[in-house]
């Protein structure tokens, strides 16, 4: 997958860097897909160029039973900042500068570069707390759709056992001990020997 890069373009681009990324998972055909994608994604973007790539295919981890594939890349970029930014945006795995061999940045370029940093910098930290305010809200809601299909089915059967509430909700046992105590302590749920009945409170 190497390219011949036209001199007259290759003006253009200052920095010569070499990155590695890597891909892990299963099955094998879906890892190597994906980085492939990955590659093709990098390579639509004007901002760098591919002098060499080395593609190797997935291969399955002994103590983990995962596919591992990686990529090799020598790639051209037009300044440092384009360089940071395939560091944040493509998360390769490593990254080494070939050329230049020193960088000479005046005042404004470095402020440009630390002030660019920054805001990749705060929208990673925005995107983490609303990633985390979604998965917060979704807990609430998963709890709550599981407290209505356990509350409904033991308005049925009036008594039921941790095990009969995991083959109801298809959730781990351990996991089902966790909600019926949180409902215990709420005092909507009492437990009777091994299984679990409605309280007045719920009945109220």
């Amino acid at each position: 997958m190497n390219e011949e890069i036209d001199e007259k373009e290759l003006e253009k681009f200052q920095i010569h860097f070499k990155a590695i990324s890597e891909l892990v998972g299963k099955p094998k055909e879906h890892i190597d897909n994906t980085l492939k994608m990955y590659l093709e994604n990098i390579k639509k973007n004007e901002n760098f160029k591919f002098s060499k790539v080395t593609f190797f295919e997935a291969e399955k981890q002994e103590k983990t039973g995962l596919y591992a594939a990686f990529a090799e890349m020598e790639v051209v970029a037009k300044n440092i900042n384009d360089v940071m930014g395939f560091c944040f945006d493509y998360m390769p795995s490593s990254i080494e500068i070939l050329q230049p061999k020193e960088f000479k940045m005046k005042e404004i370029e470095v402020s440009n570069f630390l002030n660019d940093l920054q805001d990749r910098l705060h929208r990673i930290e925005m995107h983490s707390k609303n990633l985390t305010a979604q998965t917060t809200n979704l807990k609430k809601q998963f709890v709550q759709v599981i407290r209505y299909v356990v509350l409904y089915h033991m308005q049925q059967d009036e008594k039921l056992t941790e095990d009969d509430i995991s083959k109801i909700t298809g959730i781990e046992k351990e996991m089902v001990i966790k909600y019926m105590d949180a409902l215990v302590k709420r005092g909507e749920l009492e437990k009777k020997d091994d299984k679990y009945v409605l309280t007045d409170k719920f009945k109220a």
